[in-house]
């Protein structure tokens, strides 16, 4: 019986890893292990940074915060090459994408990407607009280009919900 760690230690989250793994490996081109193991990868990454500054992060921290976003990079990056059907693996893909500073060029031919495939999944609006928060990668009045970008469209049905969702 798969369990998700409640104990935040490396023991716990590994054991669970561990799980995750052997549910990958029994369930053969289906997303849905993939990204329950991508997901915790990057939870487990984020645990080893800290939720503090960046300032505050010591080398050893940022190492393994790394290694471990890329590690669920390579399960994100499977499941879109193999079955393109998971949107919550777009998602996870641009939540990854920032936390390896992903430049705005990759960052958002990811983010067109992903809302080719998967227009009306909204979440990963939300993924780009939180990409262009100053406090990430964007500079001041880049959200409110992004959010413009919807309010002016009159040729998306979308635009204005989107826009109104933002």
């Amino acid at each position: 019986m798969i369990s998700p760690p409640f104990a935040q230690n490396d023991t716990t989250i590994i054991a669970f890893l561990k799980q995750l793994d052997h549910w990958v490996s029994t369930t053969k081109g289906s997303p849905t292990a993939r990204v329950a193991l991508a997901g915790e990868l990057k939870e487990w990454g984020w645990n080893a940074r800290g939720w503090g500054y960046s300032q505050t992060v010591s080398p050893e921290q940022w190492a393994l915060f790394e290694d471990r976003l890329k590690q669920s990079w390579k399960q994100v990056d499977y499941i879109i090459r193999q079955t393109n059907t998971c949107p919550y693996a777009f998602e996870l893909g641009l939540q990854i994408g920032r936390g390896l500073s992903w430049d705005r060029q990759k960052f958002s031919e990811f983010f067109l990407k992903a809302i080719a495939r998967y227009p009306d999944y909204d979440r990963l609006y939300n993924e780009m607009y939180e990409y262009l928060q100053p406090k990430w990668f964007g500079a001041p009045g880049d959200t409110y280009q992004f959010l413009n970008t919807f309010a002016t469209n009159t040729v998306d049905p979308r635009a204005p919900l989107i826009y109104a969702k933002l």
